[in-house]
C-alpha cells in the first residue's frame, strides 16, 4: 500500500469487501486507538454497524504499557487482547483466554473470534460440570494451567492459561494480500462462513 500505518479508509474498504462475502467473524488485528486519516468516519460507522468485527487491544504488563482498542469498541464484547506468553528461549507453548486485573475480566482476541464463530453452531461457553472453574465449549473442556505443573512449577499462572497442543496444529492459515483482496482475486468461498483476520506479517514496522 506504500505507507504505514494503513489509513482508516483502507481498513474500512477491506472490511467492507470481506463483509460482502459473509464471514462469520472478522478480526481487526491492527491497533487503532487513534484516528489515521483519511477515512476515519467511514471506519467509525462500519465498526458501529457490523457486529461481526472484533478489534484488538494490548493488555500490557509491568514492562510495557497497554494499548486500548478503537473508541467504538471500548467497553464492549467486540474487543480482545492479543498479548501472548513467551517461554524461555522465545517459544510460545501456552495460550491465554482471560486476564483479570481484580476489577474486570478481559477476553483474548482469539477467544472472542472463536466464540462468535461457534455461536452459529449453538456452542456457547459454559462451566464444566465436573469443575465449574474450567471452561467448557461444546464437548471440549479447556483445563487451565496450574502453577504446580511439570516444568511450570513456580511460573506465573495468572489469567486462564492452557498448554497448546502443537502436535495437532493444522497447515498454515491461507493468506492473501490487500492488493489481491481489492482486485477481486479472492474467491468468495474462501471467506464465507470463515474467521478472517486482518493483520500484518512483517516482524517489525
Amino acid at each position: 500500500q506504500g505507507s504505514w500505518p494503513l489509513p482508516d479508509g483502507v481498513l474500512a474498504q477491506a472490511l467492507e469487501i470481506l463483509a460482502q462475502h459473509r464471514p462469520r467473524a472478522i478480526g481487526l488485528d491492527i491497533y487503532r486507538d487513534v484516528p489515521v486519516s483519511p477515512g476515519s468516519d467511514r471506519l467509525w460507522l462500519l465498526l458501529q454497524r457490523d457486529r461481526r468485527i472484533i478489534g484488538v487491544n494490548k493488555y500490557g504488563d509491568e514492562r510495557s504499557r497497554g494499548i486500548p482498542s478503537h473508541p467504538v469498541l471500548r467497553g464492549t464484547d467486540r474487543t480482545g487482547f492479543n498479548d501472548i506468553l513467551v517461554d524461555p528461549g522465545g517459544t510460545v507453548r501456552r495460550g491465554l483466554l482471560f486476564l483479570d486485573d481484580g476489577s474486570s475480566v478481559e477476553y483474548a482476541f482469539a477467544l472472542r473470534l472463536a466464540l462468535l464463530y461457534l455461536q452459529t453452531e449453538g456452542v456457547i461457553p459454559r462451566p464444566d460440570p465436573a469443575n465449574p472453574r474450567h471452561l467448557k465449549l461444546g464437548r471440549t473442556t479447556i483445563r487451565p494451567l496450574e502453577p504446580d505443573e511439570g516444568a511450570y512449577v513456580g511460573a506465573d499462572a495468572r489469567g486462564y492459561q492452557f498448554l497448546l497442543d502443537l502436535r495437532r496444529a493444522s497447515a498454515p492459515f491461507p493468506s492473501v494480500t490487500l492488493a489481491e483482496l481489492f482486485s477481486g482475486a479472492v474467491e468468495p468461498a474462501a471467506i464465507r462462513d470463515k474467521i478472517v483476520v486482518i493483520g500484518r506479517t512483517a516482524e517489525c514496522v
